[in-house]
């Protein structure tokens, strides 16, 4: 019996508590029905049970490792994540995850020191520097925290949570226009793309169609199997009403296994928005095929609008 098949039996069996006495956890069954648990209950039950069940199988542990930090159990995910250092070929996964446990959990030694022996053993791997920078952060050392951070977007400037980071440390500065700079340096590095989409929005927004096209397009021949810059593109593009560009432009390229779920729903959303029935419920039916729980509510909406399209005269592609 899986985890999502347990949370039925979970729920009937728990006492009766106030929900509003206490934070709750959002849980799927099998059917991809929502229920909430009391946090204390889910921390108490159901998670020292999954990570007795994986205990050793390093995939699978680290997974519930993440649902422990995400949830605040620290004291569970300390001991796993210990357990998963000795016993994890992916050296790399070990120390990001056991570095993350102690900062989280406050324990900046312990995490400065993890992440710098990872550093020492992995020079290359940008995320511990972000993490390191985190480390210096919490114990408030800004100007050494900003360099580290800077080291990290060097190795690889593609980082999210790096590139957004430092572009809010840029916007206190000086507003939109300090953190555009920023992204423009960060844009010129080798291999860099993820800016060149935060440049592209700023452009879109600011009616400068043309330029966010060429970037578009810049970016779709050289990666065009990254799932990240196709949900981008296809988001912002909807979001400034441009949804026949996105066919033009998104389409062609898109492949569900390479590009992911939230790229597909941003094209069926397209799909309903400019009267494409036919093309939507074939999208619509590959995303289906991937059953994901946490989708079914999504999908059964956004099958209801494509049923609520009455004209199918425009359903072609540009």
């Amino acid at each position: 019996m899986s985890i999502f098949d347990k949370f039925k039996e979970l729920i009937s069996n728990k006492p009766k508590e106030d929900k509003d006495s206490e934070k709750r956890i959002l849980v799927y069954d099998k059917d991809g029905n929502q229920y909430t648990i009391p946090k204390s209950y889910w921390i108490s039950n159901v998670l020292p049970k999954e990570i007795e069940k994986e205990w050793n199988n390093p995939d699978n542990l680290y997974n519930v490792i993440v649902s422990c930090l995400q949830d605040e159990a620290f004291e569970i995910a300390i001991k796993s994540a210990l357990h998963l250092f000795d016993i994890d070929k992916d050296r790399q996964r070990a120390y990001l995850i056991l570095g993350l446990v102690y900062l989280k959990d406050k324990q900046l030694d312990k995490a400065e020191a993890t992440f710098g022996e990872a550093i020492d053993k992995y020079p290359d791997y940008g995320y511990f520097y972000t993490n390191l920078a985190k480390v210096y952060s919490d114990k408030g050392d800004e100007s050494l925290c900003y360099d580290t951070l800077w080291k990290a977007i060097t190795i690889d400037p593609n980082q999210e949570n790096a590139i957004d980071w430092i572009g809010a440390i840029h916007y206190e500065k000086g507003g939109h226009d300090e953190r555009f700079k920023i992204f423009e340096n960060i844009a010129m590095l080798p291999n860099s793309w993820r800016t060149q989409l935060w440049i592209a929005r700023y452009e879109l927004e600011n009616g400068k169609f043309d330029e966010a096209k060429a970037i578009y397009k810049s970016i779709l021949n050289s990666a065009s199997q990254n799932n990240v810059a196709i949900m981008m593109i296809t988001g912002d593009l909807g979001n400034n009403g441009r949804i026949e560009d996105i066919f033009e432009i998104v389409y062609p390229v898109f492949d569900l296994s390479k590009h992911g779920i939230n790229s597909a729903i941003n094209l069926v959303q397209a799909c309903i928005q400019s009267n494409r029935k036919e093309l939507g419920f074939e999208i619509l039916s590959e995303i289906r095929k991937l059953n994901r729980l946490d989708y079914i509510e999504l999908t059964n909406r956004l099958e209801n609008q494509l049923n609520n399209i009455k004209s199918m005269a425009t359903n072609t592609i540009s």
